[in-house]
């Protein structure tokens, strides 16, 4: 949870409670489900009053829907700086790789938690994740566009539609990511970004076949 240029002491210890809030209700709903899990359990974990979690959220819907968001807005930023830090494509092509999965990785509790009890969300948070994911594909798409066209003036990729290069690669990172989650696979995260660059850069194509 970032903290805003010249923020007051009050507006950062705020900030501070928010995130010590959001941390442990994430460890306890990945650990126990959402359901299973009070708003009293997760202020007494805090260290702080039932009431005093309800000044900031307003349900435990609210707060699993603050934690996504917090996540995504983190995954942004660090994407942000990939994007616009001036390496080689390449390097940067493979960075961003390796930090979505190993944000896949560090949060499939989360995850999988969401596509398990999502149903028995109300249909008004159901609605709202949704709508945020999309717009957070949508901002993901946007960056990894921007560095396929940067690939290309390099040449490093092909002469194509940047957009169709960026759909290609996100496609093997959701994939891999995917069936991580689903399958408990433990490779290691560096492993599978040397695999995912090595079939986006070079296909499944035998070579001289």
């Amino acid at each position: 949870m970032g903290v805003p240029p010249h923020a007051s002491r009050k507006e950062m210890e705020i900030l501070s409670r928010k995130k010590d809030i959001l941390d442990v209700a994430a460890r306890l709903f990945s650990e126990k489900g959402f359901h299973d899990v009070s708003m009293d359990e997760i202020a007494e974990h805090v260290g702080i009053s039932k009431g005093t979690v309800y000044l900031y959220y307003d349900n435990k819907e609210t707060l699993f829907q603050s934690i996504l968001t917090e996540k995504t807005k983190v995954l942004y930023r660090d994407l942000k700086a990939i994007v616009e830090n001036g390496e080689p494509a390449i390097r940067r092509i493979e960075y961003f790789v390796e930090i979505m999965m190993d944000y896949f990785n560090r949060n499939q509790p989360i995850f999988k938690l969401f596509h398990t009890e999502k149903i028995q969300l109300s249909m008004e948070t159901h609605s709202r994740l949704h709508d945020d994911g999309i717009l957070a594909l949508r901002t993901y798409f946007e960056l990894i566009t921007r560095l396929m066209r940067d690939g290309q003036d390099e040449g490093l990729l092909r002469s194509m539609e940047p957009d169709v290069c960026a759909k290609s690669l996100m496609g093997l990172i959701h994939a891999y990511s995917f069936h991580r989650m689903l399958s408990g696979n433990k490779t290691n995260v560096q492993e599978e970004t040397a695999r995912i660059m090595d079939l986006f850069l070079n296909g499944t194509r035998k070579e001289n076949a």
